[in-house]
C-alpha cells in the first residue's frame, strides 16, 4: 500500500515538471529594449551688467563695484544692460552714482544713475534724531545770515512780548530748500542760504526736543540766535530776583459799641 502512494507521488511531481518545462519553452520571447538618451534644451544666456557688492544708494562707483554675469536670455527686463560678450569696458561708468541702493547680483539700471550725487535730507540726519522745520523770517534768522551747519539757539517769545531759550546749540540741517554744498557741485551751483529771507529752517533735534518745539511753536512766536561754531557750552541760568520778605502785620481790636474794629499796629 505505501509503495502504491509513494509511486502515485512520483508521478504527479514528474507531470508537474514536465509541465514547467513545456511552459518555459512556448512562451514568447521579450524583446530586450534599448535605452534613447533625451536630450534638455539649453536656455540661451547673455552677459547683464550687476552690482558685484551691496552698494548704497547715492554710492560712487568705483573699480569692482560692478561687473558682467551670464543671465538666461528670456528673464532680461528692458532696463538691463547686455553684452554679448561680457567684455564691454566700465571705465565710463566708474564715478557716476547711484540713485537707490543695489543687492549684490541685482542687474544695474542705468536710468538710476546719475553724474552728480542727489543728496537727501534723511542722508543728513543724525541716527537717532530728527529733522524739523519752523517758520522763520529774516528778523527771525540774525538777519538771514543763518546758514547751513550753523548752530543756533531757539528762543520763545511769548504773547507778552518775554523772549525765553528753549533751545540750545541745535544744528540747522537745511535753510530754506537748500542743504548746503553737495559733492560734485560748486558753491556757486548750490548756495548754502536762499535769500535772505528763506521761509523755513530746518534743524535736528532729539525726538524730546523736537515735542518741546511743537509746543513752544503752537502758542508763542520763535526766534533763532546764531552761535559761534566754537561755542558749545551752555547758557548759565540766570539768577532769579529774591523775593522781599512781607513785613509782618500786627492788628488789634478796639471795641466800639458793640463791634470790634481791627486796628493795625506799626
Amino acid at each position: 500500500m505505501i509503495r502504491l502512494i509513494l509511486f502515485g507521488l512520483a508521478v504527479a511531481l514528474a507531470t508537474a515538471a514536465g509541465t514547467l518545462v513545456y511552459i518555459e519553452r512556448t512562451r514568447p520571447a521579450v524583446e530586450a529594449v534599448t535605452p534613447t538618451s533625451v536630450t534638455i534644451p539649453v536656455a540661451a544666456e547673455v552677459w547683464v551688467l550687476v552690482a558685484q557688492r551691496p552698494l548704497p544708494a547715492r554710492h560712487q562707483i568705483s573699480a569692482g563695484d560692478i561687473g558682467w554675469i551670464r543671465w538666461p536670455e528670456d528673464r532680461v527686463q528692458p532696463f538691463f544692460t547686455v553684452s554679448e560678450t561680457g567684455n564691454t569696458p566700465l571705465t565710463e561708468l566708474e564715478g557716476l552714482f547711484t540713485n537707490r541702493a543695489y543687492n549684490e547680483g541685482e542687474p544695474l539700471d542705468m536710468g538710476a544713475l546719475s553724474t552728480v550725487r542727489v543728496e537727501r535730507l534723511s542722508d543728513r540726519v543724525t541716527p537717532g534724531m530728527r529733522a524739523v522745520a519752523l517758520a522763520v523770517s529774516a528778523e527771525t534768522t540774525a538777519g538771514g545770515f543763518v546758514k547751513v551747519d550753523d548752530f543756533v539757539d531757539i528762543i520763545r517769545v511769548d504773547g507778552g512780548g518775554e523772549g525765553r531759550v528753549i533751545l540750545e546749540n541745535v544744528r540747522v540741517l537745511a535753510v530754506g530748500a537748500s542743504m548746503g554744498n553737495v559733492a560734485g557741485l560748486t558753491s556757486g551751483d548750490m548756495p548754502e542760504t536762499v535769500g535772505s529771507n528763506p521761509g523755513t529752517v530746518t534743524v535736528e533735534l532729539s525726538p524730546r526736543q523736537a515735542g518741546i518745539l511743537a509746543a513752544a511753536d503752537y502758542d508763542g512766536r520763535l526766534a533763532l540766535a546764531l552761535r559761534t561754531r566754537e561755542d558749545k557750552a551752555p547758557i548759565p541760568p540766570e539768577p532769579r530776583p529774591e523775593a522781599e520778605e512781607a513785613p509782618t502785620r500786627h492788628f488789634i481790636g478796639v471795641l466800639q459799641g458793640e463791634t470790634w474794629v481791627p486796628y493795625e499796629v506799626q
